[in-house]
């Protein structure tokens, strides 16, 4: 049969119920880890995620206008003499 001195080791000492041994367990404890890190790592991914994105956009109005740009150009080449109000037609898009 055990006896109370046989128990002793499920009693803590007053200093272990501190806040720094708590704090020490928590540290231990690996249990959650992959969360904490994932939601760490999150906001970052999201904000790469959303600069690539406005960068493509980006890339595709520069590539529309100079697409404009080049059939502008060619548009106003074709001609020999153009009027400033034939230019600003064409400018405009009723042509």
């Amino acid at each position: 049969m055990k006896t109370d001195q046989d128990y002793t080791w499920l009693v803590r000492p007053a200093k272990r119920r501190s806040v720094w041994w708590r704090l020490m367990g928590c540290l231990r404890d690996q249990r959650g880890q992959s969360g904490i890190e994932f939601a760490l790592l999150l906001p970052l991914m999201l904000l790469l995620i959303a600069a690539t994105i406005d960068l493509g956009q980006a890339l595709m109005v520069r590539r529309k206008i100079d697409q404009m740009a080049a059939i502008t150009s060619d548009i106003i080449s074709q001609e020999d003499l153009w009027a400033s109000a034939d230019v600003a037609t064409v400018l405009k898009g009723e042509l």
